[in-house]
């Protein structure tokens, strides 16, 4: 969850190598001392073998001592350790060299007070004044009075030259970034352009600046102009950083992951491009090649704390639970602010952990700041939590960092998607209204403006907008790195076929189980033709559908991961085949079911209702259906039973959320949530009216704007029918699924665990037995509406 501010404090705390320690003339033998005596062993280890660090750096009253800590809590990250260290230096000294690194830590510890006190203690030196200048200035901009402390800054830096001026300048225009007022940093910008032409800090930010302002279009257009690339002459790495930071913006992760990842493999020093890199990664689904980047560059540079810190957290993300833990376990000596952001990350991202309270409170009493924890904690309140007293703590969290977030989309974006989920439409669109315009056009945050326009009613707006975005952003969905699947057998006839006929597109790898159940599922609810991609089953798939008279069959051998997870090859069918079509989109486990029709209602029925209520697409949840336990499903079916009647249970415990992105749902609950402790999304939206400007983003979970009806569907999910522990294990190897499969990783422990008889199977209290669709709608799990109770098939009103 990386974001504008972790890239800049990374920045301002680069790790250095430790330098070999001076001769010294008042070396102490304390403790403190005897453990610097070999360099390579962190502050951090002294706590780990039962030592009081902090107290033993209280007590020093060596100035070399307390300089030699300084330096290696420096070289392993470790900025508690040296807060701790400058503040007794400089109680002994007064020094500005210590004092003024000291005052920025504390700042950007979000001590501010105690920052300002320690430099106001501070003399100005009366030679070379030029870092307690840097100091007051980054104080002064981003004080609590902006005017006057920007006046003081502006004072200060009008007094410098050259490059220490332009150095000055530069933070100016960062506190004015962070507070979003853009008009301010331009006009700063093009008075020092006006005086002489930039240096490569203000280049960089001019960039930023023109981003926050008109966005990403424009400021790639500004970081091509001659006197930028001049500025910024050949630091090759400054350059990628700032090009990924407006890629990323504009939506482009693939093209960050491909431009940086070779940069970083050849120059693997280049520390700035890491962070853009992994957030990319995430973004795109390449964590996993990421985290690969990273092994090789820890073995070249295994002191290097940050590349530690973003492994272990690559880890977490991936569901490499053990490893996430060895690697907790080396970054906990090395800086202990680190380990509990790592931490607070693996918390959040291990199953049924129950430790987050704890965590949290752990890395308060730390002394952590509180912006990163807030941050992790509020995300993941909102991805895997979804009750609204977890979303209101969350918005409480993030709400203090609003004034230092002008330029972070993340945040904006966060706080937009709580207020939005907490059902807060009006405070969520003031928000969005009060945000730089360059801002609301990153790719991240744009749907939010498309949301409000279809709130209003205004459908062809919106629609037209999301026609836009995906122009602008090339998402993965429309621009995957792989091939348009190939044509095995084309059964369908367009001249024989009828306007009216329902078509259905799945992507399968595997799927022999579900085949003969699948197809009498969906032709007895009416679907004409099946446009099916195969990605290189193995199992007798390919063979078995190309022999059915109404499947059409391609086959995609590339990889399923790269194209979404097959949502690039199916938007290239519904767009080839579908238009004009009503088109079911759903995968092979999966039954599509709506209100009433369990009292006689057809597919057609509800198609024309949607017709005459000027809905295109209906959305809904996917529900999981399971046995009561693997064992008794198994016995049932090897008795000659249909195995699929053997999934009848339910559970209740769904919970919906308005969203920014169409359907404007976000879902959670069910018993993969319960069994994992992870609430995953479960938004579906299997059916559309196709059209040549709509398209699926994120598989069938979500789409570009389409009116949707008022009715909900849904999704029986029958995961566990078969030989799932073959099919979690098929998954887990093959790393095809998001992020590695981290998902079937956590369900393999719980699945097993039931398979062996353990915890008495999948029941629980939130167990329902399904007797059908009119189940669904008791539990709300979906939804009919007064027009469809209603609805007069005969009469077709």
């Amino acid at each position: 969850m990386a974001n504008a501010f972790t890239r800049l404090t990374r920045a301002l705390f680069a790790r250095r190598t430790a330098a070999p320690r001076p001769p010294v003339q008042d070396w102490s033998d304390t403790p403190l001392a005897r453990w610097l005596d070999r360099p390579e062993r962190p502050l951090g280890g002294l706590a780990a073998e039962g030592a009081d660090l902090f107290a033993l750096i209280a007590g020093e009253t060596s100035t070399e001592v307390l300089a030699a800590a300084i330096r290696r809590a420096r070289a392993t990250g470790d900025r508690r350790s040296e807060i701790a260290a400058s503040e007794r230096l400089v109680a002994l000294t007064a020094a500005p060299d210590v004092a003024c690194p000291l005052a920025e830590l504390l700042f950007w510890s979000g001590r501010p007070d105690r920052a300002a006190a320690v430099l106001a203690a501070t003399p100005r030196p009366a030679e070379a004044p030029g870092t307690w200048d840097m100091t007051a200035v980054l104080l002064a901009a981003s004080g609590a009075d902006p005017v006057r402390g920007r006046d003081e800054a502006v004072a200060i830096a009008g007094g410098a030259t050259g490059g220490l001026r332009a150095a000055l300048v530069a933070r100016i225009v960062e506190a004015d970034l962070r507070r979003g007022d853009t008009a301010a940093a331009q006009s700063l910008l093009d008075a020092e352009r006006g005086a002489g032409g930039w240096r490569k800090p203000l280049a960089l930010l001019a960039v930023r600046t023109r981003l926050v302002a008109e966005g990403p279009e424009a400021a790639l257009a500004l970081l091509q102009a001659e006197d930028v690339t001049a500025a910024i002459g050949d630091d090759a790495e400054a350059a990628a950083a700032i090009e990924a930071r407006v890629r990323a913006a504009l939506g482009r992760h693939e093209e960050v992951c491909e431009r940086l990842f070779p940069l970083i493999a050849e120059a693997p020093w280049s520390w700035s491009l890491y962070a853009p890199a992994g957030e990319a990664a995430w973004n795109c689904d390449r964590l996993r090649d990421f985290a690969d980047l990273l092994d090789r560059a820890a073995a070249l540079y295994p002191a290097r704390t940050d590349l530690l810190q973003l492994r272990c957290t690559a880890a977490a993300d991936l569901g490499e639970f053990e490893l996430a833990e060895r690697l907790l376990a080396e970054l906990r000596p090395r800086s202990e602010w680190a380990y509990h952001e790592a931490r607070l990350a693996l918390v959040c991202q291990r199953p049924g952990d129950g430790q987050l309270d704890a965590a949290l409170a752990e890395a308060e009493a730390a002394g952590v700041p509180a912006r990163v924890p807030a941050m992790v904690v509020a995300s993941f309140a909102y991805f895997y939590g979804a009750a609204q007293v977890g979303l209101d703590r969350a918005l409480d969290m993030i709400a203090p960092f609003a004034d230092m977030s002008g330029e972070d989309a993340g945040y904006a974006r966060l706080r937009l998607r709580l207020l939005i989920g907490l059902g807060r439409d009006a405070a969520a669109e003031a928000l969005w209204q009060g945000l730089p315009p360059g801002l609301r056009r990153e790719a991240g945050l744009e749907p939010f403006g498309l949301y409000f326009e279809q709130r209003a009613g205004r459908h062809a707006a919106a629609r037209a907008g999301w026609t836009r975005h995906l122009a602008r952003t090339a998402p993965v969905a429309l621009n995957a790195r792989s091939a348009y699947p190939d044509c095995l057998a084309l059964k369908y006839d367009a001249a024989a076929g009828s306007p009216r006929d329902v078509f259905l597109f799945l992507t399968v790898f595997n799927g022999i189980e579900y085949i003969d159940w699948f197809l009498a599922y969906y032709r007895r609810l009416g679907v004409a033709q099946f446009f099916i991609v195969d990605n290189g089953s193995t199992d007798g798939t390919r063979e078995r559908l190309l022999a059915e008279p109404d499947v059409s069959l391609f086959h995609a051998g590339g990889s399923f991961r790269r194209s979404g997870c097959g949502v690039f090859w199916v938007n290239h069918l519904l767009r080839r085949f579908g238009a004009g079509h009503w088109c079911l989109h759903v995968d092979m486990d999966e039954a599509f079911v709506f209100p009433h029709m369990d009292a006689g209602r057809s597919l057609r029925d509800f198609l024309d209702f949607l017709e005459a209520e000027g809905a295109e697409g209906a959305a809904g949840a996917m529900i999981d259906i399971y046995p009561a336990d693997l064992a008794s499903a198994a016995a049932e079916a090897a008795g000659g039973g249909d195995p699929f009647a053997a999934s009848r249970y339910v559970d209740r415990d769904y919970s919906f959320l308005p969203c920014e992105t169409p359907p404007y749902v976000f879902v959670q609950g069910g018993l993969r949530s319960r069994l994992t402790g992870r609430s995953l999304m479960m938004t579906k939206a299997p059916l559309i009216r196709m059209a040549p400007d709509v398209a699926y983003l994120v598989t069938n979970h979500q789409h570009t704007h389409l009116p949707l009806s008022s009715v909900r569907v849904g999704l029986l999910h029958y995961k566990f029918v078969g030989d799932i522990r073959a099919r979690l294990a098929e998954a887990i190897d093959r790393q095809e699924h998001f992020m590695g499969a981290r998902f079937y990783r956590a369900l393999a422990a719980p699945v097993e665990a039931g398979a062996a008889g353990a915890g008495g199977g999948f029941l629980s209290p939130w167990s329902v037995p399904c007797e059908g669709p009119r189940t669904l709608v008791d539990l709300g799990l979906i939804a009919s509406s007064p027009g469809w109770d209603g609805w007069n098939a005969t009469a077709g009103a």
